[in-house]
């Protein structure tokens, strides 16, 4: 017998051997290429190339923000803590009442409200008024950058001032009902908003300053018309603002996605993967509607924000893209936001127009350009349309 006979089993052996190690090397190859894709960062660096070429910043200290200084710190501290003592009368009681809100601007001035603050403690108000007029209207910066786990405690403490501000202007006797709505103006004015979120607040805000200023609309007219030109510097920058406030978005979500973060800690590796993968088109998409939005006017700015919302829509119906997630996620919202902008410059113009004496403006949001029209009860005018 011949020592050959056994080869062919060896010879087998060999091959599984060889089949299984080069199994084994395409896993780790596998492995190996999608860790260093998943750690690759040549997708973003082609989204900050295109940033570039559009002249976005790419750090929070290109997009210009210059923090406060230690005096205005000081002055906006006592405010916040001022703020705290001086809440306003709808602020303490609405909690109280389940019928709805307690008072509607176009109602008469409840007795309690006169009555509430009437109460308050007086040295604070004039401390209070001293400090909002030595603040100015300058924007008050209390971050030098922002992620998404930023907390803004000041949206808090300036949404308790502004309806604060708002009553003691609802309550004012003759000159001083424009020295507290242009403070309220300067408050506006002074809220720093330089993402998203901050800039809807500050449309809150303004929002909530037109409505005093609207109840006021007749004592302004006798006492303080050049209000109109404040009113037109708070509110005819609002899509600037927007612009500005797309630049600090755009660096929130680049730092998010550069750091590889989800927005939950619940959330699973999958959404990690989600990140990744659509990252570079999200980012892309956002950086290209802030490139529209540059060369649009307020009527098309509209007509876009219809048409990017409707895609955006028609997209999540489809298949769930990376980059779609990421769009839901990082502006899903176009049409909303650009009338809510549209409607608080609209807003504006009218104001300024009926202090000055003037013919009301176009309506933005008519496509036949027709001037606004008045809504009237009672023979009073109370809203445009």
């Amino acid at each position: 017998m011949t020592p050959s006979t056994n080869t062919e089993p060896i010879k087998k052996r060999s091959g599984w051997r060889m089949l299984g190690l080069m199994t084994l090397g395409m896993v780790i190859l596998t492995i190996g290429c999608g860790f260093w894709w998943y750690f690759s960062d040549d997708d973003l660096e082609a989204v900050r190339e295109q940033a570039r070429l559009q002249g976005r910043p790419l750090s929070w200290s290109e997009l210009g923000l210059k923090p406060a200084d230690p005096e205005r710190l000081r002055m906006w501290k006592r405010v916040t803590e001022l703020t705290g003592q001086l809440k306003s009368y709808q602020t303490i009681f609405s909690s109280q009442r389940k019928g709805g809100p307690i008072f509607k601007l176009w109602d008469p001035i409840p007795q309690e409200m006169r009555d509430f603050h009437q109460a308050l403690d007086g040295a604070a108000i004039t401390e209070l008024v001293e400090l909002l007029d030595q603040l100015g209207d300058q924007p008050l910066v209390l971050h030098e950058q922002l992620t998404d786990t930023t907390k803004l405690p000041e949206i808090a403490s300036v949404s308790t001032l502004i309806r604060f501000t708002q009553e003691r202007m609802l309550l004012a006797n003759g000159a001083d009902t424009g020295r507290w709505g242009r403070r309220m103006l300067a408050i506006c004015r002074q809220f720093s908003a330089d993402s998203l979120i901050p800039h809807l607040v500050r449309n809150s805000l303004i929002g909530i300053t037109m409505e005093g200023i609207t109840y006021r609309i007749a004592d302004l007219k006798q006492n303080d018309p050049s209000i109109a030109a404040e009113i037109l510097t708070t509110t005819q920058a609002i899509h600037t603002n927007l612009l500005h406030a797309l630049d600090g978005e755009f660096l929130m979500s680049l730092d998010k996605c550069t750091r590889r973060t989800t927005y939950s800690e619940s959330e699973s590796w999958l959404m990690l993967l989600v990140f990744r993968y659509g990252r570079h088109s999200a980012l892309l998409s956002l950086l290209e509607a802030h490139r529209e939005l540059q060369l649009l006017s307020a009527q098309e700015s509209l007509a876009w924000a219809r048409a990017a919302e409707a895609k955006l829509m028609l997209l999540k119906k489809e298949i769930p893209y990376p980059s779609t997630i990421l769009q839901g996620l990082f502006m899903s919202a176009w049409n909303s936001v650009i009338r809510l902008n549209q409607k608080t410059a609209l807003h504006g113009r009218l104001l300024a127009a009926e202090l000055q004496g003037q013919p009301w403006p176009i309506d933005t949001f008519d496509a036949t350009g027709a001037v606004l029209r008045p809504i009237t009860r009672d023979g009073r005018i109370i809203a445009a349309y």
